[in-house]
């Protein structure tokens, strides 16, 4: 059975879109209540080179594409919540999530705990340090940030009160800096390509032998210690 990796951001482009598994976007209505519709496909954008980094680590997996963030990175916490509640009816295996929230929601944080609870795992990219963002937050979902010392392929177990994992900040090919391709979104990505390896090798394994596999390849562990 072929992975299936939920996507839950702003779309897929063209070349993307038509190797999806499926496709749905979310949106509110004018009565502020959240209908589904069907996915339209971006040329450029950050759903588009988040699903190019999870590719860079295993090409044999199938997306699932939830298209809940506007073309200016817009949504609400409960388009987010449908959106994510749809990929795990889809059959997702595992969810990139690489944005965050300021402040906790309940109707996100109800539809992490079903996806969690479901055998879902569910990664989301995190600032360093700082104050808490959500959905990385929530208990049980796996929180990345970026650790410049990574390289594609590689993770540090960071295991801080705010995040678990670091990861490369940019894409495979690409270098660190480049505009709008940087950070821990790509972090995320890097990871959940990480773990979508690992899982096509180990399809039997669960969420919990998952991150232990993370942890026992990493490449770092602690953080950067910075020199004067």
């Amino acid at each position: 059975m072929t992975l299936l990796v939920g996507i839950l951001d702003s779309g897929l482009d063209d070349q993307l879109i038509n190797r999806a598994a499926g496709s749905a976007a979310f949106q509110m209505d004018g009565s502020y209540n959240v209908k589904q519709v069907p996915a339209v496909s971006v040329r450029t954008g950050h759903g588009s080179r988040l699903a190019r980094v999870v590719l860079s680590s295993i090409d044999e997996i199938e997306f699932l594409n939830a298209q809940v963030f506007t073309d200016l990175g817009s949504s609400s916490p409960v388009v987010i919540a449908t959106g994510l509640d749809w990929l795990m009816d889809a059959g997702a295996k595992i969810i990139n999530m690489s944005f965050g929230l300021n402040a906790d929601r309940s109707v996100l944080r109800d539809a992490c705990v079903r996806a969690l609870a479901a055998g879902i795992i569910l990664v989301a990219s995190s600032p360093p340090r700082g104050s808490p963002v959500y959905p990385a937050a929530y208990e049980g979902v796996i929180s990345v940030t970026g650790d410049a010392r990574c390289a594609p392929g590689e993770t540090s177990f960071l295991n801080t009160p705010t995040v678990q994992f670091g990861a490369c900040v940019h894409p495979r090919g690409d270098h660190p800096g480049q505009p709008g391709v940087s950070g821990s979104s790509i972090a995320a990505a890097h990871l959940t390509g990480s773990i979508a390896k690992i899982l096509g090798s180990q399809p039997e394994f669960s969420p919990a032998l998952v991150i232990q596999s993370v942890v026992e390849q990493c490449s770092y562990l602690g953080v950067e210690r910075r020199t004067q």
